[in-house]
């Protein structure tokens, strides 16, 4: 066996990972992507961490099958917290909410800063993980579409530093699917205008005086989108 096999949006997120001495695979489940990554010759050692230890029995399987369980480290604990500052080069997080990658960036922020590269792969709340990074002083350097069956995956390369400015609508969308052809945007640019105005649709249909504020931001958003999406036409 040379290699795991990897699925589209894994083997994107392996694609983005730059040459390193120690990579960070953060949720390992099975360990394919460290493995992989080992097997490729991008990074010289991997650690794959999980809160669970179930997964990490997997992982270890699988390092073990493909002989290259002394190169990888394997660890219990919760999102970076398994290891420590300058320790890592690369990480990946990948099929997590957007919010609970937040939160686990939140929680090692200075071990996190530490990181060359981030690959980011959320699996819901895209936009709110864009805005915590903007807020947050990281800078998204590239985001990819990745479509398996009928789902669109996002998955973005972060690195730590101030971002340009960026409005509204640009965090809702995404800046960098914006301006440049790239597979299944005009799909996810159906599909996120399709959510706004499913929303708004919602708040008209409410009689709560707390909804009027949020349905005029809204609204406001999706003229921004709208204009947006124009100028890149």
């Amino acid at each position: 066996m040379n290699c795991p096999t990897l699925s589209k949006r894994l083997l994107k997120a392996a694609e983005l990972v730059p040459p390193c001495d120690v990579f960070l695979d953060v949720g390992t489940d099975h360990a394919y992507l460290p493995v992989y990554l080992i097997k490729k010759q991008v990074c010289k050692r991997a650690i794959a961490s999980d809160l669970r230890k179930g997964p990490l029995e997997s992982a270890e399987r699988t390092a073990q099958n493909f002989g290259v369980l002394p190169l990888t480290d394997l660890r219990l604990g919760s999102g970076f917290e398994t290891v420590s500052e300058g320790e890592a080069d690369a990480a990946v997080v990948a099929g997590m909410g957007g919010v609970l990658i937040s939160e686990l960036i939140k929680t090692s922020e200075s071990t996190v800063r530490q990181i060359k590269t981030l690959v980011l792969q959320p699996m819901t709340a895209t936009y709110e993980l864009r805005k915590f990074l903007y807020e947050n002083n990281f800078t998204i350097t590239d985001e990819f579409l990745v479509k398996e069956d009928t789902k669109l995956y996002h998955i973005m390369t972060v690195t730590s530093g101030a971002p340009q400015k960026q409005t509204e609508a640009e965090l809702f969308m995404g800046i960098h699917l914006l301006n440049k052809e790239k597979e299944h945007y005009l799909e996810y640019v159906s599909r996120q205008v399709k959510k706004i105005k499913k929303q708004i649709e919602g708040l008209e249909k409410s009689k709560s005086p707390e909804t009027v504020n949020i349905l005029s931001e809204k609204k406001k958003l999706l003229c921004e989108i709208e204009n947006l999406i124009g100028e890149e036409d």
